[in-house]
């Protein structure tokens, strides 16, 4: 183990039930730069211990909002997601339970109906979030006019990056862009500059892509990363 890592575990005096001296840490080969992230090996358990970057001034604190939605899936019983086993905002990393499982490598109409079943979970269990502080995404959108700046750049990026003989430019060629233009155009000039009232947000997960889900011996969807929810 590295020898940083292990003081920042031996450090934090509410972590117990960790024999050090038989842990090894793995550094996965695919940390981002937005955070670190080791396999622990104990006797007895795999965990992720995911450190994160420090942050400029201004930037949302990605620790929070990751820790926040670990506690937010416990509260609300939404299954399919890493569980918590310690985290500290001193030293600004999780510890959590290690989910055992590959990439999918297509998207089924299976994936989809677990994912959206996942997302509504979510949606459902938010409505009885306390609005009046509430944990904005790390990159949240608080406009109608940020919101389709953002679905702009998304949708030049997947024609700029897709073949355009793929299914996936077809949908959004044929099926999503029509719509989201009708969209567009019934939108007034007054409502793109108003900020979105909190009582129509929802919580999100924010960065939902096939990097993030992790399909487990049962053929069943988990999903992963969130420091970027809120």
């Amino acid at each position: 183990m590295s020898s940083d890592l292990r003081k920042l575990i031996i450090n934090e005096p509410d972590l117990d039930g960790f024999d050090l001296e038989k842990a090894t840490i793995v550094p996965l080969s695919h940390s981002g730069v937005n955070s670190n992230i080791h396999i622990v090996n104990t006797n007895d358990r795999r965990l992720i211990l995911k450190k994160f970057r420090t942050l400029s001034d201004g930037e949302r604190s990605r620790y929070d909002a990751e820790n926040f939605a670990l506690d937010f899936f416990e509260k609300y019983n939404i299954r399919f997601v890493p569980q918590k086993v310690f985290s500290s905002r001193k030293s600004n990393f999780i510890l959590m339970t290690f989910i055992e499982g590959v990439k999918p490598d297509v998207f089924s109409s299976q994936i989809a109906n677990q994912a959206i079943e996942f997302l509504h979970m979510i949606h459902t269990a938010s409505l009885d979030l306390n609005l009046s502080n509430p944990i904005y995404a790390t990159e949240a959108f608080l406009s109608a006019k940020e919101l389709y700046q953002q679905i702009d750049n998304r949708i030049d990026n997947f024609y700029t990056n897709i073949p355009d003989q793929s299914p996936i430019i077809s949908f959004l060629r044929y099926q999503l862009e029509p719509f989201y233009k009708r969209l567009r155009g019934i939108t007034s000039g007054k409502i793109l500059d108003q900020k979105i009232d909190i009582s129509h947000m929802t919580f999100s997960v924010v960065d939902f892509g096939l990097n993030n889900y992790i399909l487990d011996k049962d053929n069943l969807l988990n999903f992963i990363d969130f420091e970027f929810s809120g």
